[in-house]
């Protein structure tokens, strides 16, 4: 993988930060339409239980948008720099981010990876919009 390829993968791992706000903004909407409902008067359960669904996602895709994101800045100093793998992979070792004895893999497999979790945090968010949408639903029909 070239530099320039490292480099186009770097930014596409920071468009997580585009669905990190996306969820952020579904996840405390969901926090606060469902303690409003909760605080208003008689609780909703479907309601509630879908709008808490919204919260727990968010907090979930939260975890995998700080990895897509420190994966970006690592692809980010990998396009910038002649760093060695080894040398990379022996500083995430020493940090306790990877395990002793992996393999290294090469730059490609490494992005693969990466991109791997940037589809992760994808289908998190919109997981949170389906419920988000039930939720919507629910209060429309009640």
């Amino acid at each position: 993988m070239s530099e320039f390829s490292a480099s186009v993968c770097a930014s596409l791992l920071r468009q997580g930060r585009t669905l990190e706000r996306a969820s952020r903004l579904l996840g405390m909407a969901g926090l606060l339409a469902g303690g409003a409902q909760a605080l208003s008067g008689p609780p909703h359960l479907p309601f509630g239980l879908l709008c808490l669904g919204v919260f727990l996602l968010w907090l979930a895709q939260l975890y995998w948008a700080l990895r897509v994101a420190f994966d970006a800045e690592l692809f980010d100093r990998l396009a910038g720099s002649d760093t060695p793998l080894p040398t990379l992979d022996s500083a995430l070792r020493e940090l306790g981010l990877k395990p002793a004895g992996q393999d290294s893999r090469t730059l490609p497999a490494r992005c693969q990876a990466a991109l791997r979790l940037l589809r992760r945090q994808g289908v998190l968010l919109a997981a949170q919009g389906l419920l988000a949408g039930a939720a919507l639903l629910t209060v429309l029909l009640i």
